[in-house]
């Protein structure tokens, strides 16, 4: 199981990726901070995720959905949660 809290992932460049689920591995995520050009999540396991405690550059519900991959873009991936502020 992997725990990630209190990260900051904005930097003066961002990554094409914050962070990569492996199929198998079990992740919990608390209150980082997210920035990436095109996933903020990229969720290759099944496993759902919980991520309502985040921080998102986009103020658009539509453009975080769009930054993440997850059970709407493949079957096989787990869902991830967030809150729509």
């Amino acid at each position: 199981m992997l725990h990630i809290t209190t990260n900051d992932f904005d930097d003066a460049t961002d990554n094409t990726r914050d962070i990569q689920v492996q199929a198998g591995c079990i992740l919990t995520v608390m209150e980082i901070n997210l920035e990436a050009k095109r996933y903020y999540v990229e969720n290759l396991s099944s496993t759902g995720l919980n991520m309502s405690a985040d921080l998102f550059d986009q103020s658009n519900n539509l453009g975080r959905t769009d930054r993440m991959y997850e059970a709407l873009d493949n079957v096989a991936s787990g869902l991830i949660r967030f809150s729509w502020k």
